[in-house]
Formats: structure tokens, C-alpha cells, sequence
């Protein structure tokens, strides 16, 4: 049962998507399309960040298991710096727009909140359904 209250990177990737797809529509229809470009940039944007350092995460635990992935604790911090420059790039050289951008970057927080929801829902129905098993087997 703990299992599947746990939200997993994939839930949260997909949970994300959602809400970024709806998101970046709502833009087009009632602003303007380059601001839904942005959004839909912003949102890719966090989207592959948090895959790569899901990954990254990973190695370091390997590494710290005594595996082979040493490297990954240098290259989170370079990551990071190569996320910021790209940012950089996108807002100030690409002239993007700024608040599409950030809506956009910002679907990953409603994302994350609406998968951890969705997860208590299902922990919350599959007790309920435990408890009155336990109630129909003890009548």
C-alpha cells in the first residue's frame, strides 16, 4: 500500500505535462501565441531538468553504494550553471516572453502538487476499502 503513495519522476512528468498542455492553451487562447511558446519552452524546460537530475541522483547514490558514478557529483553543479545560461539565453538573447516563460516554468509546481494529491486520494480510497473489508469480515 505505501508503494503506491510514493509519486514516482514519471507521475510527475506526466501530472506536469497536463497542466502545462492546459496551461499553455489558456495562453494562446486568451493572450497571445508567442506567450504559449514560452510557456510550452518553460515547461520542457523544468521538465528535463528534473528527469536529469533525477538521473543524476541516481548516480550519486550509486556512487555512494561504492559504483562507478563519482562524476555526477560535479556534474549536478554544472548542470545547473548550463540551466541558468540557457535561461539567459532563451529571455534575454531569444526575446521570449517572460511571463509565458515563467507560467510555464511554474506548471512543474502544479504538477508536482497535483500528482501528490491524486496519490493521497488513492492511499485514502484503498484504506477505506481496507477498513470495511475488515468490517465485512468481521460480521
Amino acid at each position: 500500500m505505501a508503494a503506491r503513495t510514493i509519486p514516482t519522476v514519471a507521475g510527475l512528468q506526466s501530472s506536469t505535462a497536463i497542466v502545462l498542455v492546459a496551461v499553455s492553451g489558456l495562453l494562446f487562447w486568451l493572450w497571445s501565441g508567442p506567450a504559449a511558446v514560452a510557456c510550452l519552452v518553460g515547461g520542457l524546460l523544468v521538465m528535463v531538468n528534473l528527469y536529469l537530475l533525477s538521473v543524476l541522483g541516481r548516480m550519486v547514490l550509486g556512487a555512494a553504494a561504492g559504483g562507478r558514478g563519482k562524476f555526477a557529483l560535479a556534474v549536478i553543479p554544472l548542470q545547473m550553471v548550463v540551466l541558468l545560461g540557457l535561461v539567459y539565453i532563451l529571455l534575454g538573447r531569444a526575446r521570449l516572453n517572460a511571463l509565458g516563460f515563467a507560467l510555464g516554468v511554474s506548471t512543474q509546481v502544479a504538477g508536482i502538487c497535483l500528482e501528490v494529491g491524486r496519490r493521497l486520494v488513492v492511499c485514502r480510497i484503498g484504506q477505506e476499502a481496507n477498513v470495511s473489508q475488515e468490517k465485512g469480515l468481521k460480521s
